[in-house]
């Protein structure tokens, strides 16, 4: 894909494109951390370390505010019910990829 991360000049991009399996790469881990905030924040923690010594450019954009939420059902509910909000259905247009 040509707006992705690896094509606009970044140096060392982590790509990831979980939750969706088939596009899955050998070191996500998806039964552990879905949305690789783990795996993303240990690699940033690494790329720091190892350029300490020289100005650098660290990007770092957690996909986890996005659906869908891969944490335990238990924890889950327990933050949807203190929201006081329910999740809204996803309108069958953006479900397509379709502008409305």
């Amino acid at each position: 894909m040509s707006h992705n991360p690896d094509k606009q000049g970044f140096e060392e991009p982590i790509i990831t494109f979980n939750p969706k399996p088939k596009l899955k790469q050998p070191w996500q881990t998806q039964e552990n951390d879905g949305h690789n905030v783990a795996l993303i924040t240990k690699k940033s923690l690494n790329f720091i370390d190892r350029n300490k010594d020289e100005p650098f450019f660290l990007m770092v954009s957690h996909n986890s505010v996005h659906d869908p939420m891969m944490k335990k059902a238990a924890l889950i509910s327990k933050y949807r019910a203190k929201s006081g909000v329910d999740i809204p259905e996803i309108p069958p247009w953006l479900r397509r990829g379709l502008k409305p």
